[in-house]
């Protein structure tokens, strides 16, 4: 499975390196996101001026796009032209990501949020998307890279599994806010050992 990785807390928030960690393994994995953080850039593109892009290496191990712009910017430039350039004419990632956004996405936030538009530009453009959000609390240290397992592992909407896109989910998009406890989840799993 190809995958595209983006954000709107940007390229580097410890969300998309946390769900990039957790996404190795499942397939090939092309990251954009803004250069800077654009939380609660809602759906804005930007077309005055172009788009600046530099190739970053976060964290040491996740290589990926800078974009100078808004979350649905990012997913518009990696769909229409640096994926084609990068994987070939025609081709297409069989899903986008978006997250792991830090913080809920519920409500009236999904109007603001840049983390839902780099999603749905995503549904528009005919691929189908997920938008991950890390509902946290007061505790701004959540456990990101749990949360990132527990979501491509399948804990959410679709699974991350190939077979399950149909082409009848090809422009839609799921929204799962992860409400990740470690304690609970450490509880469970030792109790399923005893």
């Amino acid at each position: 499975m190809r995958i595209l990785l983006t954000n709107d807390d940007g390229i580097e928030a410890p969300g998309i390196l946390a769900l990039w960690d957790a996404l190795q393994g499942l397939g090939e994995v092309f990251t954009i996101a803004p250069a800077t953080v654009q939380s609660a850039a809602g759906h804005g593109v930007t077309f005055d001026q172009p788009l600046m892009v530099e190739e970053v290496l976060i964290g040491g191990r996740m290589s990926g796009c800078a974009v100078d712009g808004r979350p649905a910017d990012c997913t518009k430039l990696a769909l229409q032209a640096l994926w084609p350039e990068r994987f070939g004419a025609g081709t297409r990632p069989d899903l986008t990501i978006s997250g792991m956004n830090s913080g809920a996405n519920v409500g009236i936030n999904i109007l603001y949020s840049g983390t839902v538009a780099a999603a749905v530009e995503s549904a528009f453009l005919g691929v189908p998307a997920i938008a991950v959000s890390l509902h946290q609390g007061s505790r701004r240290d959540a456990h990101q890279a749990g949360a990132a397992a527990f979501f491509s592992t399948g804990g959410c909407c679709w699974g991350l599994d190939s077979a399950t896109l149909e082409p009848h989910v090809r422009d839609a998009i799921c929204n799962p806010t992860i409400q990740y406890k470690a304690n609970e989840c450490e509880y469970a799993r030792q109790r399923g050992k005893g």
